[in-house]
């Protein structure tokens, strides 16, 4: 399969770096847009081993083992997530849906209330899953769909971006779409140290800080 321009763009960061980093993450996320997903598990898993904290990679792994119907292997990760962090709501979210596939409805039930008590925006209460079993998604807006973890695009219009600065706006980008809004801003704020007139970084960082008054 054709890999995208993308693609070998933050590859080529990555090794850079020695193969340790955290762009192991948006690495791995456009193995598995590029229909590679065992490449994508295999560079998920290796990043893991050197930052075993990392909340959206283990998110990840568990999203792609739902896809390949491996329900159990992936409520294995989301409990390491949630061990580290309970009140990280899409993953409770996504242990509700996972135990509704297995068929566990009390559990499922559960885990999609405590989801949307930590985020009521995203994650509003639903009928309990006993009368709508097999329904997809329960919450609104972009927490609706198992793919809402995947990297915004980029414009790579013109080929002039420096991969450094390529994969640091992704970082960013999924930091803030993932809703890590202390980590977004520290990210662009790394953009802004090298190129102190990048426009998305100062507009990112106002919208972030004004939205988290």
């Amino acid at each position: 399969m054709k890999e995208s321009s993308l693609l070998k763009k933050v590859e080529n960061y990555y090794k850079s770096r020695g193969g340790v980093s955290l762009y192991f993450y948006p690495l791995a996320v456009l193995y598995a847009q590029n229909g590679n997903v065992e490449k994508a598990l295999d560079i998920l898993l290796d990043g893991l081993k050197r930052f075993p904290r990392y909340e959206l990679a283990l998110l990840k792994i568990a999203e792609l083992l739902v896809g390949e119907n491996k329900h159990e292997a992936a409520l294995a990760y989301i409990d390491t997530l949630l061990t580290l962090n309970p009140c990280n709501a899409k993953a409770n979210f996504m242990a509700g849906k996972i135990h509704e596939k297995l068929g566990n409805i009390r559990e499922a039930n559960e885990f999609c209330k405590r989801a949307s008590m930590i985020d009521p925006l995203n994650y509003a209460p639903k009928e309990n899953l006993e009368d709508t079993a097999g329904v997809e998604g329960s919450g609104s807006g972009r927490s609706q769909k198992t793919n809402d973890l995947d990297i915004p695009k980029i414009d790579l219009e013109g080929g002039n971006e420096d991969e450094d600065d390529i994969a640091t706006i992704m970082l960013a980008r999924l930091y803030e779409q993932q809703g890590y809004v202390e980590d977004a801003i520290a990210t662009y704020r790394k953009v802004l140290a090298v190129d102190p007139d990048n426009r998305e970084a100062k507009e990112a960082i106002i919208r972030l800080e004004e939205g988290n008054k």
